[in-house]
């Protein structure tokens, strides 16, 4: 006998085998076990999660006392056959002329062969041209009794309304990763396939991206590469082209910790077993979503030591930002002249973020030698260095430049702009205590309750002793710093941000009523016997 795919054994029979849909298969076998079912249902939802595999048990016979087919009556055995009389699949793809509608609308006369029903699946629906819709609105309104619609579609939003409103609508969702992974172990342990560790299912299921036969189809794949049903980290990464985990986390682990040469020596490993440049990529924004989402779950992290190591001394702030980070880089990366080389400075980046950014104090220590340092570009690739390359004089003194003082609140945020940036964006979505400034030379910060982020950036440690040093060094050496959230009868606190909008808005309104009140605007009107009625002026550098 010919091998079966999983997809095809594993096809659902009955409504519990449907995975993930339970709210639809609830309203179904509500439906059949009250004899209310309607004669025209959509199915919409992404592909492989079981549209077209609900069919079965409108036809059965001798349904379950839940609802479910029975498997043995005559409909049931006749679902199976490829070649039903009953049950008609058509492709919507490759049948979708008028001429192929209406020969279906000649057949739905002829009463079934067995059973009480004659259902008619079209799977992409969507893709019937206007014409073909048309000829089939009729017939779908008022089908004979006998006849049920099943339109399947992965693209609901191209169907014409006048489709839609002739059918009883089910959305199906993506399957969870859960789910799917429960039926990976289900199939495994049916199948006989073992699994080195749980996380290599989780990783199948992931990658099928919430459908059910997408995510079969690749365990076919994996099981394809191995001879003894074994599948361990190596057999999934080179079966289907993705990042080993280890890797992973050593990628992780490194830029958390700052390692930028052992994060790009990781990245690299990665690509010179052939994972490619964009699902590598995704791989680490995964892997990172996942750190973010288990930060507070410790058995997760005891799986992970060294990224709980990491995370140790990190807030979920900074994770937010690196995450940001690298998922809004990862739009130009792919084209980019060299992406592979883009891709290390990307994460060199988010390595060194804490030196870049102003928020490393040893940044300001004086260089005491130039040190060479690793290569950003893949090592292939590497130009070799020059064999008389010129020796770098030792750095004995570093040139000292005066500390600004300053005295007004608006002069240090200038000075705290140009020396942590990152600090002062933050403190734009805070409430600035002037007078407290102008008279302590202190700074206390409050933060409104939907503020959290920047709060959790600004209150860090190493945040709040670089915001301090510059403060004593800038403004006043005994200067002391406040960080808290707005008190819940306090909300009235206007932001900066807030309070640079509200006098936009006023200088905006003189600026209208100063031009209304132009000689030149008031001939202009007079000469037209016309009124202007509204300024509308244009963003500053327009």
């Amino acid at each position: 006998m010919s091998y079966q795919v999983l997809a095809r054994k594993w096809r659902p029979k009955k409504f519990q085998d449907v995975i993930g849909q339970e709210a639809i298969t609830r309203s179904l076998q509500n439906a059949i076990k009250r004899a209310r079912l309607g004669h025209a249902y959509l199915f919409a939802g992404t592909r492989g999660i079981g549209k077209t595999s609900v069919a079965q048990a409108i036809r059965c016979e001798s349904l379950t006392p839940d609802g479910n087919p029975c498997g043995q009556c005559s409909p049931c055995q006749d679902m199976h056959q490829q070649n039903s009389m009953n049950v008609i699949e058509i492709d919507g793809a490759s049948n979708n002329t008028v001429d192929e509608v209406r020969e279906l609308i000649n057949n739905v006369q002829y009463l079934p062969t067995n059973g009480n029903y004659k259902i008619y699946i079209i799977d992409e629906v969507h893709m019937l041209s206007k014409s073909a819709f048309n000829a089939l609105l009729k017939t779908l309104e008022e089908p004979p009794a006998h006849v049920i619609f099943l339109l399947a579609t992965t693209e609901p939003q191209k169907l014409l309304g006048t489709v839609l409103s002739r059918c009883q609508r089910f959305d199906f969702v993506n399957a969870s990763i859960n789910d799917l992974t429960g039926h990976i172990l289900k199939i495994a342990q049916s199948e006989g396939i073992e699994f080195s560790s749980e996380d290599l299912v989780r990783d199948i299921a992931r990658l099928g991206q919430g459908s059910v036969r997408d995510t079969l189809s690749l365990l076919d794949q994996v099981l394809s590469y191995t001879s003894d049903n074994h599948v361990n980290e190596k057999v999934l990464a080179q079966s289907l082209g993705v990042a080993r985990r280890e890797v992973l986390d050593q990628i992780l682990s490194s830029m958390i910790s700052a390692e930028a040469d052992e994060c790009l020596k990781a990245a690299r490993v990665a690509l010179s077993e052939n994972i490619s440049l964009k699902a590598l990529t995704a791989a680490i924004l995964e892997s990172l979503f996942d750190l973010i989402e288990n930060l507070d779950n410790s058995q997760w992290l005891d799986k992970k030591p060294e990224l709980a190591q990491a995370v140790e001394h990190v807030a979920a702030a900074e994770l937010f930002w690196i995450y940001e980070s690298l998922s809004k880089d990862s739009t130009w990366l792919f084209n980019a002249l060299a992406p592979e080389a883009t891709l290390f400075v990307i994460l060199k980046k988010l390595s060194l973020r804490h030196r870049l950014l102003g928020l490393d104090q040893t940044q300001q220590e004086p260089k005491k030698k130039a040190i060479k340092s690793e290569p950003i570009i893949p090592e292939a690739v590497a130009a070799p260095e020059p064999a008389s390359a010129p020796v770098v004089n030792e750095i004995t003194e570093e040139i000292k430049k005066p500390i600004i003082k300053v005295s007004k609140i608006e002069d240090f945020l200038k000075v705290l702009e140009k020396l942590a940036p990152t600090l002062s964006a933050s403190l734009e979505h805070a409430h600035l205590d002037q007078e407290m400034f102008a008279q302590e030379k202190s700074l206390k910060v409050t933060y409104p309750s939907d503020g959290q982020v920047f709060f959790d950036v600004v209150n860090e440690e190493s945040s709040k002793q670089r915001l301090t040093q510059l403060l004593r060094e800038h403004v006043n050496e005994s200067a002391s710093l406040v960080i808290e959230m707005t008190p819940a009868q306090n909300e009235s606190l206007q932001t900066r941000a807030q309070e640079r909008k509200a006098r936009d808005a006023v200088d905006e309104e003189a600026r209208k009523q100063e031009l209304m009140n132009d000689p030149m605007l008031k001939m202009a009107q007079d000469m037209f016997n016309t009124k202007v009625d509204k300024i509308q002026l244009g963003k500053k550098g327009e």
